[in-house]
């Protein structure tokens, strides 16, 4: 495998396995639970074979307990600090290379590992931020774990060749090229305006304005911090705020967006204060869509959508991204999902997930009426019409009998928020679920309306282009 996620058994074979004198399961009862050992011959709460289950990647560490570890406290280094490594600079370089080559490791989470070392003179600070993201991969990893990565892991100190890290990002530092926290897009230039905003009426120190200017927001908001003019929770809430924007930049790379007099910092104040409570990187992710996406076209995203997202939990949100799967557009532009006919019932939704609580929670939320729709579209033997899904397929509806020339349904449309959120949280249509419904229509509808399946070859406006010699119904 080229990319292995970054978990738990990665963070001991690569950081503590051949370089402490404590066993497995004292290691992980020394990170649990703060005691290596209870009693002597006894083994602690965690025994040697759940030990070797999480080091050998059969089971995640347990979420409660990650949970605690990951706490803002200091009991993670005292615990680390127990661990006596030998030779851990070393150790710590070596590993570093191996993260950054073959894991899925995030660009955030190798600046906030270099930055660890940058600002502080205790190796183990890179132990308590490496524990704490290995620990966020809360699957099993046994596939992962081979004997083969396991033996890389144990001779990663091997290699004469890998540089001093510590040495480097010293250097690096003393020349001023420390990492930026965003680099390169409009992105920075809209957080330098709204961090400029805030704090130049604060009598803040130049050294702070300065780094600002200069695009160091990370350590502007550490010189706020010891200033005084950050509170803890404010912190907390620029350190989000930066991640967000790092994802947003890394979203626009490759359009160089320029910043403009477009921009509305109200909108961006009001954003930035709301994006300060995201920790969770899934949400985070669909913060910055929606960051990048206000950048690339001014006004696309309402302050009402702003204020939808904030109150959105992680799994309200992966709702509505299953949900946007199934989600059909009429001609006219209206989007919505579909419901039933007088003869069709909601069953094909079921089937598809679709479920009633789904509905009340995106209505409860804001991104549809759950009230259901009436909807007509006029056929006839003269013209047809029908609904796509986002992946261009056309469920067509003709007349087949001169006396029918309305097909009528019932849908819950989407509401204007929902429309906004539409293209951030949707990857794909499910084409199947489509070709399930015209088949579900066409046996209901038969004798009246002849219903076909067709992919869009073009569509301009209202000028459609259809690939007749395919009825996907037929297949």
């Amino acid at each position: 495998m080229d990319k292995i996620p970054f978990c738990f058994p990665l963070f001991y074979h690569g950081l503590i396995a051949g370089h402490t004198l404590y066993s497995q399961p004292e290691v992980v009862n020394l990170f649990l639970s703060g005691n290596a050992r209870k009693e002597p011959k006894v083994w602690p709460e965690v025994d040697r074979i759940t030990a070797n289950k999480y080091i050998a990647g059969l089971e995640a560490v347990p979420a409660y307990r990650c949970e605690e570890m990951i706490k803002e406290t200091n009991e993670p280094l005292k615990r680390v600090q127990q661990l006596g490594i030998q030779g851990i600079k070393a150790v710590i370089s070596a590993f570093h290379v191996f993260l950054k080559e073959r894991t899925l490791a995030s660009k955030e989470i190798i600046y906030s590992l270099e930055t660890s070392i940058r600002e502080s003179e205790d190796p183990y600070q890179y132990y308590v931020v490496a524990l704490r993201e290995s620990l966020l991969f809360t699957k099993r990893s046994k596939e992962y774990i081979t004997k083969a990565v396991k033996k890389e892991l144990h001779n990663l100190c091997l290699n004469s060749d890998i540089p001093d890290l510590f040495q480097f990002q010293k250097e690096d530092f003393m020349r001023g090229n420390a990492t930026l926290a965003v680099v390169n897009t409009a992105v920075p230039m809209v957080v330098q305006g709204v961090m400029t905003i805030l704090f130049a009426e604060q009598n803040s120190s130049s050294v702070a304005m300065e780094q600002i200017q200069s695009g160091n927001f990370s350590s502007a908001i550490k010189a706020l911090a010891s200033e005084g003019k950050l509170t803890a929770y404010d912190y907390y809430k620029w350190n989000n705020i930066l991640k967000i924007a790092q994802k947003a930049n890394d979203e626009l790379r490759e359009d160089a967006v320029m910043a403009t007099s477009e921009f509305d910092f109200d909108w961006f104040l009001r954003f930035f204060e709301a994006a300060g409570n995201i920790r969770a990187e899934d949400m985070q992710h669909l913060w910055a869509k929606v960051l990048a996406g206000e950048i690339k076209q001014p006004g696309c995203f309402s302050l009402r959508t702003v204020e939808a997202l904030r109150n959105m939990t992680a799994r309200e949100a992966l709702a509505f991204k299953n949900a946007s799967e199934l989600v059909l557009q009429e001609s006219d532009g209206t989007f919505f999902l579909f419901c039933d006919t007088d003869l069709s019932d909601a069953t094909i939704n079921q089937k598809y997930g679709l479920t009633m609580d789904v509905i009340l929670t995106l209505e409860g939320i804001g991104l549809i009426s759950a009230l259901r729709v009436d909807n007509e579209i006029e056929v006839s033997d003269e013209g047809a019409d029908g609904f796509f899904n986002g992946s261009d397929l056309m469920i067509l509806f003709e007349s087949s009998n001169e006396q029918f020339n309305t097909f009528r349904y019932r849908s819950y449309p989407l509401s204007e928020v929902g429309k906004q959120l539409l293209p951030i949280v949707q990857e794909e249509s499910n084409d199947d679920y489509l070709i399930d419904l015209g088949k579900l229509l066409r046996e209901d509808l038969q004798e009246k309306v002849d219903v076909c399946v067709y992919r869009v070859i073009s569509r301009n406006a209202n000028d459609l282009e259809l690939d007749f010699d395919v009825n996907l119904l037929d297949k």
